[in-house]
């Protein structure tokens, strides 16, 4: 393919990385977040795959789909929002992931499990490291 192309890219879920520029996306039909610099060219070293929703009752996997993606306003830590495939984001189990990045590498922060739904989770404007939810 084509240096800087991303393949099979991009579902409905952006976000924009506000002291950085770039751009953040969900590859069409899998968890894979796809990362894109401030001139559209698609940036694989900063590519990733969310975390997995983990196991039912019975034994069997999980799937997931982002649902949603914010930034804190330092461009520090992303929110990934996660619901059980084909659920409602009010009423479907799910999970709010925090990650932030170093040397090209994601890291998973902190995971917030919510069994009844999930909730809304947005970083505050001013104090970057606070998240309401």
């Amino acid at each position: 393919g084509e240096a800087g192309a991303a393949r099979g890219v991009v579902s409905g879920v952006t976000a924009w990385q506000p002291r950085v520029g770039g751009v953040v996306s969900v590859a069409a039909g899998g968890g894979q977040v796809v990362c894109f610099e401030r001139n559209g060219l698609h940036h694989r070293r900063n590519d990733f795959v969310v975390m997995e929703m983990g196991m039912d009752a019975r034994g069997g996997r999980v799937e997931c789909e982002v649902v949603e993606m914010s930034w804190s306003s330092d461009s520090m830590v992303m929110a990934v929002q996660l619901v059980e495939v084909g659920g409602e984001r009010g009423s479907a189990p799910g999970k709010l992931q925090l990650y932030y990045r170093g040397n090209y590498h994601w890291y998973l922060k902190r995971e917030f499990l919510f069994v009844d739904g999930l909730v809304a989770a947005a970083f505050d404007s001013e104090k970057s490291s606070l998240l309401r939810m």
